[in-house]
């Protein structure tokens, strides 16, 4: 348990290399703790990707051997934090640099229509799809 700790404090700190160093170390005995791993790399991910640093978003996917289905999530909640907030630029940013799928564009969009805010969401086809 020691090591997961080492291993969130160094994705905290940006240090995408070293934590993958140190992942490297762990039995998984567990399979649990394999996940457990796998859910901070994505938690770091989405972190990263809310401050706008897409490099290390991918460094972690890469590092990490992140399932498509568990980065596609990432991207989704920092897409929908970053719309909460009102940052276009950085919805355009994360569009434009980590490749979203056409399915996952579609499914953020449906997401804010499922809130009833029809023109935001209107405004949302237009970014994703154009």
């Amino acid at each position: 348990m020691k090591k997961v700790k080492e291993i969130a404090y160094e994705l905290s700190k940006g240090n995408i290399e070293k934590a993958a160093e140190l992942r490297l170390g762990v039995k998984f005995d567990d399979a649990s703790l394999e996940l457990e791993v796998i859910e901070i790399a994505r938690q770091a991910i989405i972190s990263y990707l809310k401050k706008g640093d897409t490099e290390r978003a991918l460094e972690t996917k890469k590092f990490f051997k992140i399932p498509t289905d568990l980065a596609d999530e990432a991207l989704k909640q920092a897409v929908l934090s970053s719309y909460c907030d009102g940052d276009l630029k950085r919805m355009l940013q994360i569009r434009d640099k980590m490749g979203m799928s056409t399915s996952l564009k579609k499914e953020v969009i449906e997401y804010c229509e499922s809130w009833g805010r029809h023109e935001e969401a209107k405004a949302m086809r237009l970014v994703f799809l154009g």
